[in-house]
């Protein structure tokens, strides 16, 4: 089987989510747990997300800031 790489989507740890969101681990698992953040399970340990979905979850929770308050 020749799979491109390209096709393979980015899978990440959940300690990578919480470096990119500058969250806690813990934050960051509870956020898997809750399925606020969609993740994959490998086993019963295991846990990944998927690049996109982490993009997916940062867009829909933006908010703007209103900085003269």
């Amino acid at each position: 089987m020749n799979i491109e790489t390209q096709s393979i989507p980015s899978l990440l740890k959940a300690v990578d989510v919480s470096k990119i969101l500058n969250i806690s681990r813990t934050e960051s698992y509870r956020l898997l747990k809750t399925g606020a953040i969609p993740s994959v399970r490998f086993g019963t340990s295991t846990v990944r997300v998927l690049a996109s979905d982490l993009e997916q979850f940062i867009t829909k929770n933006r908010t703007k800031v209103d900085l003269c308050e």
